[in-house]
């Protein structure tokens, strides 16, 4: 773990000795990272925390831009100091979510959702539920 909240004013440095927002482990952040297309355009990360997997993940691919999206707006701070530090500032967003905009998700569901087509999503959707 790196402590990766230097120059960081005091207020956003919560959590500072962990790497990443969640239980990721460096080595499955690795294979992640390694799975991106190096041509990818586009990469949104919703609940990044402080955007450290996204931020890995616009490093291995030169081309791309990032939105990461956070209900803390200290964490959202932190991502956009970490970013600038590194050198990722102008390919990458980090935008605040408001409370209760999202109704309901399923993390599996949402990634799995991203890549197929609408009409698929659409036919799913009317499907009964048993």
């Amino acid at each position: 773990m790196s402590d990766t909240a230097t120059n960081v004013p005091p207020r956003l440095t919560r959590l500072t000795r962990l790497t990443f927002h969640g239980p990721l482990s460096e080595a499955r952040a690795a294979r992640l990272v390694e799975r991106v297309s190096p041509g990818i355009g586009t990469v949104l990360d919703i609940g990044c925390g402080w955007g450290e997997l996204l931020l890995r993940v616009l490093e291995a691919a030169p081309g791309a831009t990032g939105t990461g999206v956070d209900l803390n707006g200290d964490d959202l701070a932190r991502g956009r100091a970490t970013a600038e530090k590194r050198g990722l500032a102008d390919r990458v967003t980090f935008a605040p979510h408001p409370r209760g905009a999202l109704r309901r998700a399923r993390g599996g569901g949402l990634r799995r959702d991203a890549g197929r087509p609408r009409r698929e999503r659409r036919h799913e959707r009317h499907r009964p539920r048993v």
